[in-house]
């Protein structure tokens, strides 16, 4: 049983559509509650609740309310707080450990490991696996402006398909180095 079967109080923000309002606040959509009206941004913390709320007048089936809106430059502000007062009781919070410098052109070379050439469908697969938090939102455009970057060719396949060719990675690699420049 999903966890909004079982839920006496629904709140929801703003959501693009009626399915998602209905999903969010169930019937009530059906009564009158809509979300999906809210405005991103100038409506930020107001909720549409439906429930068991004291506050909801006899024969209404939701209720309008305007909440806090935290802003990103005042959550700082909450957030260094709260780092204070670990730190005040002898907690030392641990920062994420920082992603690792990634080299796309190099990871390109990983990816391609023996072919001499690849689809950029591919490649561009191969990136997401090799560091899914790193290449995980990057699309043709991403790759098509590394190569523009570094001066690189495609190639065509059958049908055309556009190959990226491992010489030519290895080639921008080492003009890379021999320039003396650094990684992306």
């Amino acid at each position: 049983m999903p966890v909004r079967e079982g839920a006496h109080v629904r709140i929801s923000l703003y959501v693009p559509n009626y399915a998602t309002a209905k999903m969010v606040v169930a019937d009530a959509a059906d009564m009158g509650a809509r979300p999906q009206d809210l405005r991103p941004g100038k409506d930020a913390g107001t909720i549409v609740a439906t429930g068991e709320f004291d506050d909801i007048p006899e024969g209404m089936a939701f209720l309008i309310a305007k909440s806090h809106y935290v802003s990103t430059e005042a959550a700082y502000g909450v957030i260094g707080r709260a780092m204070e007062i670990l730190e005040r009781h002898g907690r030392t919070p641990r920062a994420a450990l920082p992603a690792a410098a990634r080299d796309p052109l190099v990871d390109i070379a990983a990816v391609l490991g023996d072919h001499a050439k690849m689809t950029t469908r591919d490649v561009l697969h191969g990136l997401v696996e090799h560091d899914r938090r790193f290449y995980g939102s990057w699309t043709f455009r991403n790759l098509a402006d590394l190569m523009r970057a570094h001066d690189i060719e495609y190639g065509k396949g059958l049908g055309g398909q556009t190959l990226v060719v491992a010489d030519r990675i290895a080639d921008a690699i080492t003009e890379r180095a021999n320039r003396g420049d650094s990684t992306e």
